[in-house]
């Protein structure tokens, strides 16, 4: 595996919303490049949404969930070499 992360769920309160961070760090010699998707843009929000880690680096991307009734939703971080 190229990237690890600090957790497998977040989890926010529907009703409230939310910020959390996520940590990306890299597990490879090499730089990576990344870029999160989630399958309801109009609710979270993904600071940075693209990026570059350095070889052995951590990054952190801040999730931003708006307030709106809970659902589960999914995110996705795609990367290359």
């Amino acid at each position: 595996m190229c990237l690890k992360f600090n957790a497998v769920k977040l989890a926010f309160n529907g009703e409230v919303g939310g910020d959390q961070s996520l940590r990306i760090t890299s597990a490879m010699p090499v730089r990576i490049a990344f870029k999160v998707q989630c399958t309801d843009n109009r609710l979270f929000l993904f600071r940075p949404v693209f990026g570059i880690i350095e070889p052995k680096e951590t990054f952190r991307i801040k999730v931003t969930r708006s307030p709106h009734p809970k659902k589960r939703d999914k995110m996705i971080v795609c990367a290359t070499v």
